[in-house]
């Protein structure tokens, strides 16, 4: 079995991937250390016993999916409580709590606004196709037969389309 002294190297690989997946779910920085303790007292009580080089299976590699693993039933049992108990306090108050949904709405429907006004400084075909897809749910193909146009030429049409919209969009945003 390895000592707290082994797993030094392997500190910063608990912490990315434990940050990794914990990142969409805004756990807050003390949350994130003690899942971070968690995951080194679950390596040297009981995992690293477990690891067997022979699997084929790196050193590396099965710490970071032991941390990801014990992050993920760390984020399932968070919702649990706050599903079974009804606890809304700030210990749990997460993202499934009503006044996220209502911020995360918030956010989409500022979010959107900002799409249209990037997508109204496109040229008309560009405009076009945004709309067409965006607002009727075109495919590439249903806009191509409706253009008269090869599916390919659509295709590249709006990679070219996203990625202006996403340089207007960026340029906003730090503006």
């Amino acid at each position: 079995m390895m000592t707290t002294t082994d797993l030094g190297p392997y500190q910063q690989l608990i912490k990315a991937m434990v940050y990794k997946v914990t990142k969409p779910y805004n756990l807050n920085p003390d949350d994130f250390t003690d899942l971070v303790s968690d995951v080194n007292l679950k390596l040297l009580d009981k995992s690293l016993a477990e690891y067997d080089p022979k699997k084929g299976m790196s050193i590396s590699t099965y710490i970071g999916m032991v941390a990801k693993r014990h992050a993920i039933d760390f984020l399932r049992k968070r919702k649990e409580a706050v599903t079974k108990t009804g606890d809304m306090s700030n210990e749990t108050q997460d993202i499934w709590s009503p006044q996220a949904d209502a911020l995360g709405r918030l956010i989409k429907l500022e979010q959107a606004a900002k799409l249209r006004q990037a997508i109204s400084t496109l040229k008309g075909e560009d405009r076009d196709l945004c709309e067409a897809m965006l607002e009727h749910d075109f495919s590439t193909e249903d806009y191509a037969k409706k253009r008269g146009v090869s599916t390919n030429s659509v295709y590249v049409r709006r990679c070219r389309v996203l990625a202006r919209l996403r340089t207007l969009l960026t340029s906003s945003r730090q503006s």
